[in-house]
């Protein structure tokens, strides 16, 4: 079953449980419970689940999102200009593109 979205009507706790179930690390493109597609950054307890907006570039959302990944799992970076900059790119490129 779909909901208004047009994404699988499935509940939070199952997404929780494959989201868990991932290794740690960076992966992607991979396709959620609800059938959504984006990129899965976990490592230990911290988890991040970037999905891919509509009609953005999969490849532009990736680049922004292994980023941030690495710059916060990979080299410690809590610089906060740094991560507001690559957080705000993450969240840019989850939402639908703009029409033009």
């Amino acid at each position: 079953m779909l909901d208004m979205e047009g994404k699988k009507d499935v509940s939070i706790m199952e997404v929780i449980k494959w989201e868990e179930s991932q290794p740690d690390g960076f992966r992607g493109i991979l396709k959620n419970p609800r059938g959504e597609d984006g990129f899965l950054s976990k490592e230990g307890g911290a988890l991040t689940w970037t999905p891919i907006g509509e009609g953005q570039d999969p490849v532009e959302v990736m680049k922004a999102a292994k980023a941030l990944h690495d710059v916060i799992h990979v080299q410690g970076c809590m610089d906060a200009e740094i991560l507001g900059y690559l957080g705000s790119e993450v969240e840019r490129l989850s939402k639908p593109k703009p029409k033009a």
